[in-house]
């Protein structure tokens, strides 16, 4: 197997996108596991280390959300969650809640502000801790 030192930086980059991808598959299944009979809100994602923006698309109710990886940034609509790589990780692997997370400023909201309540609250359901 190749060692990560080994790969260019085009295929460093692209396994970034991929693992980033993946991890944010498995933070929308953890969010329509949430939405308690309605759709989710409208949400975008900005990871501050890599600088990628993420969309996650409201579901029909208890289906996930749908994310959509490396967006232009958000639409009219949208709460921001500007956060960095390693705080998602931690929120899916159980290691963090949401709501440890934003009282930390590890991760912030930003939108209108009953929106920004809204979120709060689907993502505190989502990733308690």
């Amino acid at each position: 197997l190749a060692q990560r030192a080994e790969l260019s930086p085009e295929s460093r980059g692209a396994l970034r996108l991929m693992r980033a991808q993946t991890m944010l598959g498995q933070l929308a299944l953890r969010l329509g596991d949430m939405n308690a009979g309605r759709a989710g809100p409208r949400l975008a994602l900005v990871l501050l280390g890599p600088v990628l923006w993420a969309r996650f698309e409201p579901a029909d109710a208890g289906q996930a959300a749908r994310p959509l990886v490396h967006v232009p940034g958000p639409e009219e609509g949208d709460v921001v969650l500007v956060t960095d790589t390693a705080v998602v990780e931690a929120i899916v692997g159980g290691e963090l809640g949401f709501a440890t997370a934003l009282e930390s400023g590890l991760a912030r909201l930003y939108g209108a502000e009953a929106e920004v309540g809204r979120v709060r609250d689907w993502l505190a359901r989502a990733a308690p801790g």
